[in-house]
Parts: structure tokens; C-alpha cells; sequence
């Protein structure tokens, strides 16, 4: 047998390598402790299934129904199930509403859906009716009962500038979403200057608008004196719609150019003004 002084270095390096090896494996072997891994695992768990119950919580409550005044005749489905309201009362309601006719108090409403005294005594102080129907002596239309007047005389039609989202709902053919346009429309301007501008009201048929204007008119006007197209600088006609910046600096270049504008059909021909609302801007503007 050979010794160990009689083998190569390559030999004794090989033996080596193979013994730290071994020797690597036993003490792995000693020194691991099932479960070890397992439990450092497990321990965060509890803290993680913690937090996560606390973010679902919050997302509940932030996403809970928040109860705000309103009108009953106006329930949509989605909102009759968050009430409460089973769907018996909700299609007699529906039903009711399709035969044009309104619940304009807290018995008519019971009366129409059948809802129990518990949850009219929970929801119906939450009830908001129209002016017209709960203080009818203060109301522009207290001498037409419940329902809209086919029309009114020009001095008493009520200033559309200032009418509120249920005031515009007397008018056939407006609901919630129709007159809550209305009313952003009106905010987005500072004020309806024309019947025209009632056109860019999304959803707002013309036969709609004529009905409209029977009862309302404009009185509150918010640009009381036309600005002058002959003198208005860019800073000036910036202010009105249709018109930004960009084509309000046009206009005045070519106003010098032109030595002025002689007629509507030339300020139209300034590039990037948009035509189509021409009779609009008009309504803010004077030639001389």
C-alpha cells in the first residue's frame, strides 16, 4: 500500500477537497433543526392576516353607502336595494313613475310602494321634495298644483341662471341627470349669456329646450355689456367660450391686419375659429 508522502499533489488536493465535503455535509446535518425554517415562516403570519383584515376593513368603510338627502320619486334600483326597499316596492314605484304621476309626500310614497313604517321612520327624513310642492307659497309656480305650467308669462318665468337641479325638473323631459348638465353647463360658462348656449348641453333635445324656456328665462346676465371686437385685447377675449388664448392672439393680429373686422363672416376666417359657434360668441362680442 502506498502511503500518503507516496501520492501526488493533484491526488492529495482531490482527497482533501472530497473530506471538506464530507465534512461540510455532517455538520449541515447537525447543525440543521427541523422546523427552524418552517417557524420563521409561520411566525410573520399572523401580523400579515392582521393587516390585511384592517385594509379590507377600510376599503368596507370608505366604500359604505353614505345616506344624502333626496328626492324619493327619482330611485333608481341600485339605490332601492342599498335602502332596503325589496323589489316588490320598487317595481310598484317604478310602475307609478312610468304613469307620470309623482308621490309629493312622505303618505303618497308610502301609500304607492307599501314600505313599512320601520323604514319610513329610518329613510324618510331623508326625503327632499321640490320647493314648489313642500313651500308652495314660496314657489314661481304656486298656482299650477303639482305638475309644470304649459307655460308662463315672460315676467314671471323664473331666471335659469339661478335655478336650482330640482327647480329645472318642473320641465317634461328633465330629470336628475338632465338638469344636473344644465347646472355644470351653467357653472363651466359663469352663466347662460343665450338660449343657444343650452345646445351644448349633452342630451338636451331642442323640443326639450322650447319647453324649457316657457317657464325660465335670463335675467341675471353674466356679461352685462358686450365686449367690443374693435378693441378687446387678447386678455379680454380669452374670457369668453370657444375662444382660448392661442386664437383670442389670432384674432387681434388679424384685426390689425384687416385694419379691423367689417363683418361676423371675416372674424369666422381667423384660423382655428371655430364657425359653428359663431352665433355663441356673438352673444359676447359687438362688432363696433
Amino acid at each position: 500500500m502506498k502511503t500518503p508522502l507516496r501520492y501526488h499533489n493533484r491526488q492529495l488536493k482531490g482527497v482533501f477537497l472530497i473530506a471538506v465535503v464530507m465534512a461540510g455535509i455532517v455538520a449541515a446535518r447537525y447543525l440543521y433543526t427541523p422546523g427552524t425554517n418552517e417557524q420563521s415562516l409561520i411566525e410573520p403570519m399572523p401580523e400579515v392576516i392582521a393587516r390585511l383584515d384592517s385594509i379590507t376593513a377600510a376599503k368596507a368603510e370608505a366604500s359604505r353607502y353614505k345616506l344624502r338627502p333626496f328626492n324619493p320619486n327619482y330611485i333608481s334600483e341600485k339605490k332601492s336595494y342599498q335602502l332596503g326597499m325589496t323589489a316588490d316596492e320598487y317595481l310598484r314605484l317604478k310602475r307609478f313613475r312610468e304613469s307620470d304621476k309623482w308621490a309629493n309626500s312622505k303618505a303618497d310614497f308610502q301609500r304607492v310602494t307599501g314600505v313599512s313604517d320601520a323604514w319610513m321612520d329610518s329613510i324618510s327624513p331623508l326625503f327632499k321634495f321640490p320647493e314648489w310642492v313642500t313651500s308652495p307659497s314660496k314657489s314661481k309656480f304656486k298656482n299650477y298644483g303639482p305638475r309644470k305650467p304649459k307655460s308662463l308669462p315672460e315676467s314671471q318665468r323664473a331666471d335659469i341662471n339661478t335655478a336650482t337641479v330640482e327647480e329645472l325638473q318642473v320641465v317634461s323631459g328633465i330629470g336628475p341627470a338632465l338638469s344636473a348638465r344644465i347646472v355644470k353647463e351653467r357653472e363651466r360658462l359663469g352663466g347662460f349669456q343665450g338660449k343657444i348656449q343650452l345646445n351644448q348641453v349633452y342630451g338636451l333635445e331642442p323640443d326639450v329646450i322650447d319647453k324649457l324656456w316657457l317657464l325660465f328665462t335670463i335675467r341675471s346676465v353674466p356679461f352685462p355689456e358686450k365686449i367690443n371686437l374693435a378693441t378687446a385685447d387678447q386678455y379680454e377675449l380669452e374670457k369668453i367660450p370657444f375662444i382660448p388664448f392661442r386664437l383670442a392672439n389670432r384674432i387681434v393680429r388679424e384685426r390689425t391686419l384687416r385694419e379691423g373686422f367689417k363683418s361676423w363672416e371675416e372674424l369666422s376666417l381667423v384660423p382655428e375659429f371655430p364657425a359653428n359657434q359663431l352665433e355663441t360668441v356673438k352673444l359676447y362680442l359687438k362688432l363696433n
